[in-house]
């Protein structure tokens, strides 16, 4: 099963867990979190990362460009 959804506003800095929209049970819940983000300017380009991970390593991910 996959659910999509996306960060609350005036959440920045927190745990991604605690910033999926609804309620921390639904990261909570999760086997694997992954959160995908814009780079800085400076960096370019697109990043999908494990922002939680309860059957592996936490960490990781992939820079990626959109054309």
């Amino acid at each position: 099963m996959i659910g999509i959804t996306h960060f609350s506003k005036g959440s920045q800095g927190r745990d991604p867990t605690e910033r999926v929209t609804g309620s921390i049970a639904f990261g909570a819940l999760a086997r694997v979190v992954w959160a995908a983000a814009k780079r800085s300017d400076e960096e370019g380009g697109c990043v999908l990362a494990i922002a939680k991970s309860n059957i592996g390593p936490d960490g990781g991910g992939f820079v990626y460009d959109l054309e």
